[in-house]
């Protein structure tokens, strides 16, 4: 693999996904468009604690993401010495479950990386009585908690951090004029990548954009990218199964 790779990541993933395609001989080109920042309210933190506390009165705990991991993983180690047993850990997508697991949680998945793969799991079909709490960032996608509370759950949410936009300079983002490939892993990012460009004067849709599920697809095809490639997950090697699909370019 000889292309030149747009990795749009947030830190620290952007660095674990530059070094698995230098490592197979790509050029990537690191242009994170979100900024991951930990909760820094003292009255938001005060009530995340309480949450914490109170965790084992759920059924279900559901990890949206890496960084929800990384972030309540510090909240737990502080909070519960040892964890409850009584409730069901879950992540979306292997990669999420696997840290889990290297943090000590004996969390569990079904097949898939998104958030609608996971809806189709039968362990989370009859949800009646049963209490749900999701682990996310501030402003995250409903569709999971409407969809669960369809079946029959109280959800709640806990949010461990916040997703900035970056403003990138010039110089920075004109590093990704000669990239062939261009890989976004969340609609948020899609949007910034747009913005940037636009701000920029720059036209990058006839690259190839890889995206880690339809909705984005369909959305970068709204934003006129000429050629959308549809990963089945945001993770590296979902991404990489995508672009092993795609002819030479």
């Amino acid at each position: 693999m000889r292309k030149k790779i747009v990795i749009t990541r947030p830190e620290p993933e952007n660095q674990h996904s530059c070094l698995f395609y230098e490592s197979l001989g790509a050029f990537p080109i690191a242009i994170p468009m979100m900024d991951i920042c930990p909760i820094t309210d003292s009255q938001k933190k005060a009530a995340i604690q309480s949450k914490i506390f109170d965790i084992d009165l759920y059924d279900f705990v559901i990890f949206v993401s890496k960084n929800a991991v990384r972030e309540a993983a510090k909240w737990l180690d502080r909070c519960w010495p040892m964890l409850p047993e009584s409730i069901i850990w879950v992540g979306i997508g292997k990669g999420t479950t696997a840290l889990l697991q290297q943090e000590g949680i004996p969390a569990t998945t079904n097949s898939g990386q998104t958030t609608e793969d996971l809806l189709t799991w039968s362990a989370l079909s009859e949800l009646a009585h049963k209490k749900v709490l999701i682990i996310r960032g501030e402003g995250g996608r409903p569709t999971l908690a409407e969809i669960l509370e369809q079946r029959g759950a109280k959800v709640e949410y806990l949010n461990l951090y916040q997703r900035a936009p970056i403003n990138h300079p010039f110089d920075q983002l004109s590093s990704g004029d000669s990239a062939n490939l261009i890989l976004i892993t969340s609609g948020e990012g899609l949007e910034n990548l747009q913005a940037s460009l636009a701000k920029h004067a720059k036209m990058w849709c006839d690259k190839t954009i890889i995206t880690p599920s339809q909705r984005v697809a369909e959305l970068a095809l709204r934003h006129g990218w000429q050629s959308v490639a549809q990963a089945p997950g945001a993770d590296d090697n979902s991404m990489l199964q995508a672009i092993d699909c795609l002819q030479d370019i």
